[in-house]
């Protein structure tokens, strides 16, 4: 197996990194690993019902719109012929698996509960808790304030 990073000719700065843009690379990367899988035309795009996301898909084999709730473990799926069709599917795929949970006696998961966990290196790791120790914040503080001013993340 080719190196990946050979395989996508991506070329990583040696000096000073770049905590934004590691981020923005990594989505980035996801959305080329993913259409490079799967092949074929992708929509990157969501939608939202009673608290849940959705991606919005599109095969172009079986020209299909299909999308998976985003976020949580258990796996709710839909699929529509047009847009009408995948938002109905959508809604009601959220809608039984509530109804699912409740007839169950079980809690809905939760997506998006304000935590996940992020793999550095050591020597970042380092040079981001110092820089958190001497702006008087914690190291969660100080990776949340760089995310908030991250600017693609504002346009979603």
């Amino acid at each position: 197996m080719e190196n990946f990073n050979t395989l996508y000719n991506i070329k990583i700065p040696d000096k000073s990194i770049d905590l934004l843009g590691i981020f923005y690379n990594y989505i980035w990367l996801l959305k080329i690993i993913k259409n490079d899988i799967g092949g074929g035309l992708t929509v990157n795009n969501t939608m939202r019902y009673k608290g849940y996301v959705g991606s919005v898909e599109i095969s172009e084999n079986d020209t299909v719109f299909y999308g998976k709730v985003l976020g949580i473990r258990s796996l709710i799926s839909y699929e529509g012929a047009n847009a009408t069709e995948l938002i109905a599917d959508f809604h009601g795929a959220v809608d039984d698996y509530l109804a699912m949970c409740k007839e169950d006696g079980v809690a809905p998961e939760t997506a998006y509960k304000g935590s996940f966990n992020v793999r550095i290196t050591p020597q970042l790791h380092e040079k981001l808790a110092i820089c958190a120790q001497n702006q008087g914040i914690s190291l969660n503080k100080l990776i949340e304030k760089a995310l908030q001013a991250y600017h693609p993340i504002k346009a979603i």
